[in-house]
């Protein structure tokens, strides 16, 4: 879809919510927008008629989400939990509720395990490892378990190198940047830094120009993958 459909904030209005596609793409031009206003600064100034406008059209778009969630496939309301939580950081500066956004997370969970493949693992795993992080104990058990052992995985994928995969780059991608952002102690001990070296140049080619290796980087949810080639710059420079 041309970047430039929602020129205006009153487009948001126009959105069909039931394409999870457009519901995306017109969250990421009001977070844009709101960036631009300077709503995420530590003093944001809100009174402006542009920023009035636009958190109006915000809190639309909040309402119509949570009104379908449980009607869109549970891949597709898993890849609105990074923009919803942003969405709602806009109107409310504050996060989302954690409630909801966990019930989103664990539904992709329960289904990915038991076969869903179009549940992209990828956001799956960030999702549920920031909830880990943060000592969320809806996510301890089952969930944990399934991030350690694709961590653990992807690993021992990445130590055999890559040049006789059949990964796709979305899939090579995906898994280099969330290594590079990994802590792997207990995998390379005081070596993980040149373990990460290695990686980053040998998979270079991918990382610098995501969406030219895999045209699913612009249309699946690869937020994360876009800031890989920054990860890996900073990985070869330490």
């Amino acid at each position: 879809m041309n970047r430039n459909f929602y020129s205006t904030l009153s487009d948001i209005a126009a959105v069909d919510f039931d394409i999870i596609d457009e519901v995306i793409e017109a969250a990421s031009q009001a977070i844009a927008k709101a960036d631009g206003l300077g709503l995420f600064m530590s003093k944001p100034s809100r009174q402006s008629r542009e920023a009035i406008q636009l958190i109006r059209e915000t809190a639309v778009w909040l309402i119509n989400v949570k009104n379908r969630i449980d009607s869109y496939s549970a891949a597709d309301a898993l890849r609105l939990t990074d923009v919803f939580d942003i969405m709602h950081r806009i109107v409310s500066q504050r996060p989302a509720d954690t409630t909801f956004i966990n019930r989103i997370i664990l539904r992709a969970f329960d289904a990915r395990i038991h076969g869903d493949k179009t549940v992209d693992e990828y956001i799956l795993y960030r999702a549920i490892r920031a909830a880990v992080n943060r000592r969320d104990k809806a996510f301890l058990g089952r969930p944990l378990d399934w991030l350690c052992i694709s961590e653990e995985r992807w690993y021992n994928e990445a130590s055999l190198g890559y040049e006789h995969t059949t990964l796709s780059a979305y899939d090579i991608i995906n898994r280099t940047s969330i290594l590079l952002e990994s802590d792997l102690f207990a995998y390379e001990g005081r070596n993980q830094m040149e373990f990460k070296r290695q990686l980053a140049e040998n998979t270079r080619r991918y990382l610098d120009n995501p969406d030219a290796n895999d045209t699913k980087m612009r249309f699946g949810g690869g937020l994360y993958p876009r800031a890989a080639s920054g990860i890996a710059a900073n990985a070869v420079a330490l």
